[in-house]
């Protein structure tokens, strides 16, 4: 295995300000304009996902999601049925999972429209109809309607103006008429919503809220104060991170904890993204609000239906490869090419400095499939346009009473093998995209994180003209280090629990001189909630004891004395992983502390 190793540090950060001129979008990728989509597409139709069912490929290596799609109108091609089948990469099937990153993201009564192409899965009589499509661009093929304030967004553009502006874009681009296949009136419904807003006597009211963590899909409880929002369960919005923010995200009904007409109670949902929240009441009354909801990271999670509606689950990293953790292996034209080295530093980047155990294979191998075989790949591949990579998670689980239990048994990432990269640890020319930014970014969906709306953030769902991000920040750590507390110590469906990398543990117990005084003493208990003890075994001289975070800030310091046992207060302490340094007269010692 290749173990990297690294100088102690509890946070290594450098920003490189870098310019090009590609523009570089939500995650990994790249901007396609409206004009290339529609010529790229057989079909374009404007439609509502009306139900949606997740299955097997025919040879049993990928999980897909078909969406069922009710056409309203036909802006290019032709199609029998009124209503055709959409398949997205990821799903949930029993107790198996994939989620993948770019893939396009569907819900029931999505609407707006879509830039479809022929479908390419094997399909093998999994369904029976002929209209059965695949996006164009994967999440920039569908412009969702915003129809409150008449615009259509994708995950990179907003076009203010549906009839007005997209309606007649498109039919410049096809020259085409336009076949309408079930009446909505688009210009109609927004004169009527907005008519509804101002005539509307009972307006919701946001007073304030907050927050008992800023982080979204961690179960975080967002308490909101106001009036007028009714005694029947609405909505509540978030701004969409896979959107920029352009869109709102509605929580899960499971989602909404209590709801009466001046208090919501709600679990922060995982796509959310920093910005102003959404209030909709059962009586179609809304409001939103006028400060804005941070949110410092965002962690992957798993909806499932166990009969009572969507719930949302949190995943987490086992010991898959008997060493503590996961193997990843390099395809070999990957490994002999420019990228396997910034690829190792954007791996080194997430094992030394958030601890999760992943180790690179030195062997390499020569399939390059990216599906459910066994094998953790690392490999370049022809992508979807608009796409510069993915990663792929699989998940198994179980029945734990009445919840399910998630881990990640298998992950691949593939990079864009048509991109014009830049693999240097320079800045790229105009011409060229950083391969390291995208790598870390990837890197960061396997460790199970999700997207937010912060520049200054590895996990950022864009990157902005001009720069690149190759660096984790403390919100970046933080996310990691929540994951890795609940994998490092809660044994799932049972698996045995990862251990932390060999470089984060080097990192973090380094002893100032050769002679180990580690086992002089003895710290417990550990993980620990409101107080921890450390026994001083033989009596070393103990000068002062500090206590630092997972970003290298001291939390804690104080004069130990001359005890055996040391009691040390952390009940103000969060949840995640400390490091607790002695400094005594033989020298320097630290342990790791897991808070609860």
């Amino acid at each position: 295995m290749k173990n990297f190793t690294c100088l102690r540090r509890f946070v290594v950060g450098f920003s490189l300000l870098l310019n090009f001129s590609i523009a570089l979008g939500q995650d990994a990728l790249y901007s396609l304009s409206l004009d290339n989509q529609v010529n790229q597409s057989h079909l374009v139709v404007e439609g509502k996902v009306i139900s949606k069912r997740s299955f097997w490929d025919a040879n049993q290596r990928n999980i897909y999601t078909a969406h069922t799609v009710e056409v309203y109108k036909i802006f290019k091609g032709q199609i029998t049925p009124s209503n055709i089948e959409i398949i997205t990469q990821g799903g949930i099937v029993g107790l198996n999972a994939e989620v993948v990153s770019n893939s396009l993201r569907l819900r029931e009564n999505d609407f707006g429209l879509f830039l479809l192409k022929n479908n390419a899965v094997p399909m093998n009589g999994i369904l029976t109809t002929n209209s059965i499509f695949q996006s164009v661009g994967e999440q920039q093929s569908f412009y969702k309607y915003n129809l409150d304030n008449d615009s259509a967004s994708n995950a990179l553009k907003t076009i203010d103006g549906i009839t007005s502006k997209l309606y007649d874009t498109i039919s410049q681009i096809t020259n085409t008429s336009v076949v309408e296949l079930k009446t909505f009136n688009v210009d109609q419904h927004t004169s009527d919503q907005k008519t509804i807003n101002t005539n509307r006597n009972q307006t919701p009211i946001i007073a304030s809220f907050s927050a008992s963590e800023n982080s979204a899909g961690t179960r975080s409880i967002l308490t909101i104060n106001g009036s007028n929002f009714g005694t029947v369960q609405g909505n509540v919005g978030f701004r969409d991170a896979d959107f920029g923010g352009a869109l709102f995200t509605n929580a899960l009904d499971s989602q909404v904890l209590s709801w009466t007409d001046t208090e919501i109670q709600v679990e922060i949902p995982q796509h959310a993204g920093s910005g102003n929240i959404r209030v909709t009441t059962d009586a179609n009354g809304s409001i939103n609000s006028t400060n804005e909801l941070p949110i410092e990271f965002a962690q992957i999670n798993l909806e499932f239906n166990l009969g009572t509606g969507n719930i949302a689950y949190q995943t987490q990293h086992i010991d898959n490869n008997g060493n503590g953790g996961n193997t990843w292996t390099m395809n070999t034209d990957f490994n002999n090419s420019q990228a396997s080295t910034p690829f190792e530093l954007a791996f080194e980047t997430w094992t030394c400095e958030s601890g999760v155990n992943w180790m690179i294979d030195p062997n390499t191998t020569s399939n390059n499939s990216v599906a459910g075989d066994g094998v953790n790949i690392i490999t370049f591949n022809s992508l979807s346009a608009g796409l510069l990579g993915q990663c792929i998670s699989r998940y198994s689980g179980c029945v734990s009473g009445s919840e399910i239990q998630w881990y990640v048994q298998e992950m691949d990432i593939v990079f864009n093998s048509n991109i014009n990269w830049n693999f240097d640890t320079q800045a790229p020319l105009n011409t060229e995209i950083d391969f390291q930014s995208v790598a870390v970014h990837e890197l960061g969906h396997g460790q199970q994180l999700g997207h937010v709306i912060d520049e200054a953030l590895i996990m950022h769902f864009s990157l902005g003209g001009g720069e690149a991000q190759r660096s984790l920040s403390e919100e970046d750590l933080m996310g990691a280090s929540d994951i890795m507390t609940r994998s490092t110590t809660n044994s799932v469906c049972n698996q045995t629990v990862m251990t932390f990398s060999d470089c984060f543990t080097s990192n973090a117990t380094l002893s100032a001189n050769d002679f180990d005084i580690s086992s002089e003493f003895a710290m417990y208990p550990n993980p620990a909630v409101d107080k921890v003890f450390i026994k001083n075994n033989s009596r070393v001289i103990v000068d002062d004891l500090k206590l630092y975070n997972l970003q290298g800030q001291l939390v804690k310091s104080l004069k130990y004395g001359n005890t055996s046992t040391k009691e040390i207060d952390i009940s103000n302490l969060s949840q995640g992983l400390y490091f607790v340094n002695l400094n005594t007269d033989l020298g320097e010692v630290t342990y790791k502390l897991m808070v609860r």
